[in-house]
């Protein structure tokens, strides 16, 4: 296995880790509105839980156990961008450029964390910033000459990463109100489709970089072992990056 194939592993690995802790935050933090999906009153538990629902930590003091699983899943996505930057051939502005969204959901992420519990969140400013982050960072790969399943690849995992931006919420706020009449809150349900898609994005990763491997047939040379005169063919296989 070359370098950047255990690169790729691992970031399939941490997207899938954060979607999975993301998912048993979620399920616990949303436990008051059991039976709320598509309800029009709600009890006031669950009021209280639309109202304090924020991401990335879901609203939660960090030294919860519902806080420190949006916290620890914030920063594995991040970090799954962040360990396939070395697969990518580019200068130093270039890789600067590249790391900025990744660095920028650990900070959103780390400063969530230092807040008091019940706090509205971090700055709305920052959520649009992970989000404005992401269009330079995928034109830079366009521009490295990155295409086809292999910038597809990056650009999934960069949008998993940034998944606390404010476009991303939106979509998850759209999709979770199809379920829900809570249009003046954040319905019950808010963050399952953001997690959804972040296993999703891991899934497609492996499916992706098998399909990679599998395109760079097996390339075979077939010299002759004079040593011995057997003629013995040597076969090189090539793994996937």
């Amino acid at each position: 296995m070359t370098r950047e194939s255990g690169s790729w592993l691992v970031s399939a690995g941490l997207l899938a880790a954060a979607a999975a802790g993301s998912l048993v935050a979620l399920t616990r933090y949303w436990q008051p509105c059991a039976g709320s999906i598509g309800a029009i009153s709600f009890t006031d538990g669950c009021l209280v839980a639309m109202d304090e629902y924020a991401p990335p930590l879901i609203g939660q003091d960090p030294a919860s156990l519902v806080g420190a699983l949006g916290l620890a899943a914030s920063l594995a996505s991040a970090a799954a961008w962040l360990v396939v930057l070395p697969t990518i051939r580019a200068g130093v502005a270039a890789r600067a450029l590249l790391a900025l969204p990744g660095l920028a959901a650990v900070a959103v992420a780390v400063w969530s964390a230092t807040l008091a519990p019940g706090a509205d969140g971090v700055p709305g400013w920052t959520l649009v910033l992970l989000d404005l982050l992401v269009l330079p960072a995928a034109l830079a790969l366009a521009a490295l000459g990155l295409g086809g399943a292999r910038l597809v690849r990056y650009v999934l995992v960069l949008l998993a990463a940034t998944s606390a931006g404010v476009v991303h919420q939106v979509v998850d706020l759209t999709l979770a109100l199809g379920l829900n009449q809570a249009s003046w809150d954040s319905p019950p349900g808010s963050g399952v489709p953001t997690a959804l898609a972040i296993l999703a994005t891991a899934i497609a990763t492996l499916v992706l970089w098998r399909t990679a491997g599998r395109a760079q047939s097996p390339t075979a040379s077939l010299p002759r072992d004079t040593s011995s005169g057997s003629g013995s063919p040597t076969i090189a296989v090539s793994l996937p990056s």
